[in-house]
């Protein structure tokens, strides 16, 4: 595959100022063709919109009966609100975190290693870098129409406390990013299909379980709270939660700029590394 020429780099460059280098490349490839990529994305999509639409749709309310529902029967109220109310807006997120995810994993592998669609693309004047930036704003993109579904959903059933949660298509794109650059971080390094069953079990499986979307985070031991705060999906469902609740308080701000800050270096990493493998 040809691409452009990232800055060079003498043998005995430093390993942090290669990196840098290399990263400051990468961005610079980026251009206006990224979008032109991305329109083929959401071209291919429209075309199957049958079969794409509805699995958000179906998901959310499963979700939302089995938990809300099922578990809210004994569980009266969390933090003042019902439990339907407190897991809502977090399913918003689980199910953006889900399609994000799995959409730079799966779907870009397959695009990658068996349609060769990535190879086809570069073979024109786009850059691996714009392909790349294309794909991660897809899965952005597609986590923020099923997560908005969800929203939609919610606020229909009246589990929308307040008009802060106008804002929440934007908590929604951002964490869309955070976990379409995940995904790619797995597609770049991974050999084979199997091995994003790491992601599935390793990643987001966990951080549904433990990042406050069935119960808060401080029902968890110290420690736990401790490594939990870590996870993009603590962030998100806290915005998305407080934004749905109308719980607005200056610790949203420490949730927004860190996930704004993980998108920048976890995408800056899938530039690199998904140049590493493509460009031989």
């Amino acid at each position: 595959m040809s691409a452009s020429t990232l800055p060079a780099t003498s043998p005995g460059q430093p390993g942090a100022l290669a990196l840098l280098a290399q990263s400051y490349g990468c961005w610079a490839n980026v251009s206006y063709r990224t979008f032109s990529v991305l329109r083929r994305n959401w071209d291919t999509y429209i075309s199957r919109w049958r079969s794409e639409v509805w699995p958000p749709f179906v998901e959310g309310l499963l979700q939302l009966a089995a938990f809300g529902l099922g578990v809210g029967s004994y569980v009266q109220t969390i933090d003042g609100t019902t439990y339907l109310q407190f897991i809502a807006p977090a399913i918003v997120g689980v199910t953006v975190m889900f399609q994000s995810a799995f959409e730079t994993s799966y779907g870009s592998f397959v695009r990658m290693e068996l349609q060769r669609t990535f190879e086809a693309i570069v073979a024109t004047p786009v850059s691996v870098e714009d392909v790349i930036s294309a794909e991660l704003l897809w899965g952005a993109i597609r986590s923020f129409l099923g997560g908005l579904v969800i929203l939609l959903i919610i606020a229909a059933a009246g589990l929308v406390q307040s008009w802060w949660a106008l804002l929440m298509p934007i908590a929604i794109l951002l964490e869309g990013l955070a976990f379409s650059c995940i995904g790619m971080i797995f597609t770049s390094l991974a050999p084979e299909f199997g091995f994003f069953n790491y992601l599935a079990t390793l990643v987001v499986t966990p951080m549904m379980l433990f990042s406050g979307v069935f119960f808060p985070v401080s029902r968890l031991p110290q420690a736990i709270q401790g490594v939990v705060w870590f996870l993009p999906l603590d962030h998100a469902v806290n915005l998305e939660r407080a934004l749905a609740l109308g719980r607005i308080q200056p610790g949203l701000i420490v949730d927004g700029l860190w996930l704004m800050a993980f998108v920048g270096i976890t995408a800056t990493i899938c530039l690199v590394l998904m140049r590493r493998r493509l460009v031989k």
